[in-house]
């Protein structure tokens, strides 16, 4: 009898249904499905402070997921929960002795456009045991599967959140640094990248005690979406995965990742500490451990009191090494504090041309010769372009480098004419390369040991790798997945792994404050985080595993003593070294 009143009191935790909706609970969450819109969630409260951050009583406006399917003959169709009414639909709620408790939810014999019975659906929200460490998270998982030859996976909305509570409060959006901006503005944005959305996560914050935390838990990379959309009524909350394979009639897809939704107390900062206490213990870019432990974060770097970047985007001549040579040493010889010199323009080729093409100028060689031998304080870090390639090149047809761009897909089953991911800068145009190739790893690695051995600079900037996002790729011939998966981060790790191979006391940067790539990296460029409503979620998260450097100063800003204490004082309380000037 006692085991049996033990079990029952399980189950009134784990779950209960009251009138049309059901309930996954414990005494720190209660998640909320109504029957009446096929399972759309209507309630995430917390608890402990009986805050539900959604609207109750709006079943109009709920949801929960959105797939989008193609056809081969490039017809598309929206398929949501709410209006599956020709799916077969169940629900199933489990416990296991660990005490998490698992929804299980199920459309079967779903209608896609024409196609009947074309996909089944089913949807798993898990909550922990009150014992657990985390008793008020919530994970999310999706599987999709095509039951007919005629319909392929294009994009998984999962979860579609539509009735978000947006009356008042902020959300940290994770861009560069981070930033909290109103809720009344809309944000959407791809992972992984360091600008945007340089973390996996965001926080919803109606005040400054409490908020609502959504986080993707992927330890290994694959490309995803977050989107918060405004509206006056309600908000909504979507996080887009890309399946693998997304052009391939009848391939299934199932989440490889955790979405995480977890109520907490506190603010901004608190939630930067839910996702560091997962990330440090279970992402593949903490494996190698902190700076200190790591052999890529040369001791030198920590002494650099400034840095400086001749030919940032000025004339073609502030890069020659007859006009930066004399104005390092004359700094230097003026504050007598170990430096560090960004180096733009050394090669011949103008800036943003015939990229990977860097040829260094006259005298580039000697200069660093000199540089070592007479200001062993100054170290020297060229700049390269580790993404993209010039069309225009001369090297681009002789190296048939289009066989290793990124190729984008009609969203139709397989789509035989694919086209380039071209990008424009500085009025040239460039093929995005797709760096699952062991030629373009190759390539940029090549470039990268060719400075830091033959010219023996003291490191290495490979631009973009770590602030643009990716782009989808549907070479076949590439041997990584159609379209979505975790090729993109796998291959620009692989790539960067390479360019410092056999060196020592060497450092390899790339731009703004991307995650995945932080143990193969000692410098992330931040430049440009400055502004209103920024605060310090990236070091929160990643303080003593990252290298952050770099503020853009101009000319105003020196002349300015509130512009430049400001960015020293923003900079220095965010972890990161001083200065990077324009």
């Amino acid at each position: 009898l006692m085991r049996a009143v033990a079990l029952v009191l399980v189950l009134v935790v784990a779950w209960y249904s009251l009138a049309q909706n059901i309930h996954l609970a414990n005494s720190f969450i209660d998640i909320e499905f109504t029957l009446e819109n096929s399972y759309g969630v209507v309630g995430i409260t917390n608890l402990l402070t009986n805050k539900n951050y959604l609207y109750l009583n709006d079943n109009g406006a709920s949801s929960l997921w959105k797939i989008y399917f193609t056809d081969q003959k490039g017809s598309t169709f929206n398929v949501e929960n709410t209006i599956s009414t020709s799916a077969n639909i169940t629900h199933q709620f489990y416990t296991f002795p660990n005490g998490t408790s698992t929804l299980v939810l199920e459309w079967k014999n779903i209608t896609v456009g024409q196609y009947a019975n074309a996909a089944d659906v089913i949807a798993n929200i898990s909550i922990p045991g009150n014992d657990s460490s985390t008793p008020s998270a919530s994970y999310w998982r999706i599987g999709v599967y095509p039951r007919s030859p005629d319909v392929s996976i294009w994009q998984v909305y999962y979860p579609s959140i539509s009735n978000l509570y947006n009356v008042t409060g902020n959300l940290l959006q994770t861009s560069v640094y981070g930033q909290i901006a109103a809720a009344t503005n809309s944000f959407s944005s791809v992972w992984p990248q360091g600008g945007t959305l340089s973390m996996q996560f965001l926080s919803y914050l109606p005040d400054n005690t409490q908020g609502l935390y959504i986080a993707t838990h992927d330890p290994t990379g694959y490309l995803k979406g977050f989107a918060y959309s405004y509206s006056k009524t309600y908000s909504s909350l979507v996080i887009t995965q890309y399946p693998e394979n997304m052009s391939v009639a009848e391939y299934p897809y199932s989440s490889p990742y955790d979405v995480v939704i977890q109520p907490f107390v506190g603010d901004w900062w608190d939630s930067t500490q839910i996702y560091r206490d997962w990330v440090l213990n279970n992402a593949v870019w903490c494996q190698s451990g902190d700076l200190r432990n790591r052999s890529n974060f040369p001791s030198w770097v920590e002494n650099i009191g400034v840095w400086l970047n001749p030919g940032f985007q000025e004339n073609y001549i502030n890069g020659d090494p007859q006009v930066v040579l004399p104005r390092l040493i004359s700094f230097y010889n003026y504050f007598r504090i170990p430096m560090a010199v960004h180096w733009y323009q050394y090669y011949t080729e103008p800036y943003n041309c015939n990229d990977p093409e860097y040829p260094p100028k006259q005298g580039f060689a000697e200069a660093i010769y000199y540089l070592h031998s007479n200001f062993p304080e100054i170290k020297v870090m060229p700049y390269i372009n580790g993404r993209i390639f010039d069309q225009n090149s001369p090297l681009w047809f002789p190296l048939n480098a289009s066989n290793y761009a990124t190729k984008v897909s009609a969203a139709r089953i397989g789509a035989t004419t694919l086209q380039y991911n071209i990008e424009g800068y500085s009025g040239q145009l460039f093929s995005v390369m797709c760096p699952a190739t062991s030629f373009w790893q190759k390539t940029i690695a090549n470039i990268s040991l060719n400075l830091l051995t033959e010219y023996d600079v003291d490191g290495v900037y490979v631009d973009q790798v770590g602030a643009r996002a990716p782009q989808l790729c549907f070479d076949p011939t590439h041997g990584h997945p159609l379209g979505g998966g975790h090729h993109w981060v796998t291959g620009s790790r692989a790539m960067l792994s390479q360019c410092l191979e056999n060196v020592v006391n060497k450092l390899l940067t790339t731009e703004n404050a991307a995650e995945h790539i932080i143990d193969l990296v000692g410098g992330l460029l931040a430049w440009n985080i400055y502004g209103s409503g920024y605060v310090g979620a990236y070091p929160a998260v990643y303080g003593g595993w990252a290298n952050i450097f770099g503020v853009q100063f101009s000319v105003a800003d020196i002349n300015s003593a509130q512009s430049f204490a400001a960015k020293l004082g923003q900079v220095g309380s965010w972890d990161g070294s001083n200065k990077w000037s324009c």
